[in-house]
């Protein structure tokens, strides 16, 4: 898990600010990019910003996350994304987050029809992150597959479909699923033999139902 506290700023707005606060992290994360088979969860500290705007969230946590998403759907994937993201396997999640930081996070990220995670409580040994609270938003079906891989905590798509017969879903469904739930950067993946096993990013999600 990578670490990163935003600079101090009462009032954090503007492109150019976001894209001079996220440097340092940039450079490093292209000097030493994430393990292309599991990828690697980047907590963005928002502790001492008090407001923000779309254009630093942009710059900001919504760079890495569609630098995620590049790393996610390959070469395939094209972006209108500002500020030129590169496909880099990392996990984004927000930290330490306002209330006014939290309304804009949500409009910028809904309006794009994503998710994003605010980090509650996070591990310092583990590249993991202990509870979370959802925003923007996720699609009804992807909660219930993200609820279930949660509560396993590790699967394949066999695994939720021997475990959940009620879906009345085959294995390719439930592969589609999980697979979209790992470009919407809220699951982890790596290869288990030849089926690929999943991990959610948060072990839990508080509101995922829209309550905590």
């Amino acid at each position: 898990m990578r670490y990163y506290l935003l600079p101090a700023a009462a009032h954090a707005t503007g492109a150019t600010l976001g894209q001079t606060h996220l440097r340092p992290l940039r450079e490093l994360l292209l000097q030493v990019p994430p393990a292309e088979d599991e990828g690697e969860v980047v907590v963005l500290d928002f502790k001492d910003i008090q407001e923000t705007n779309g254009s630093y969230l942009r710059a900001t946590l919504l760079w890495l996350y569609g630098c995620g998403q590049m790393a996610a759907a390959g070469a395939a994937y094209t972006t209108t994304m500002d500020d030129n993201p590169v496909p880099l396997n990392i996990y984004p999640v927000a930290a330490n987050l306002s209330r006014e930081v939290v309304e804009q996070m949500e409009e910028t990220f809904a309006h794009r029809e994503l998710p994003c995670l605010e980090a509650l409580t996070r591990s310092e040994s583990a590249d993991v992150v202990k509870s979370a609270r959802l925003h923007g938003v996720l699609e009804r079906t992807l909660k219930r597959s993200l609820q279930s891989l949660m509560a396993e905590q590790t699967a394949t798509a066999k695994d939720l479909c021997d475990k959940h017969p009620d879906e009345e879903i085959n294995i390719t469904a439930w592969n589609n699923r999980l697979a979209e739930l790992h470009k919407l950067r809220l699951a982890r993946r790596s290869k288990r033999g030849r089926q690929w096993l999943y991990q959610p990013v948060a072990m839990e999600v508080t509101n995922l139902w829209g309550k905590g």
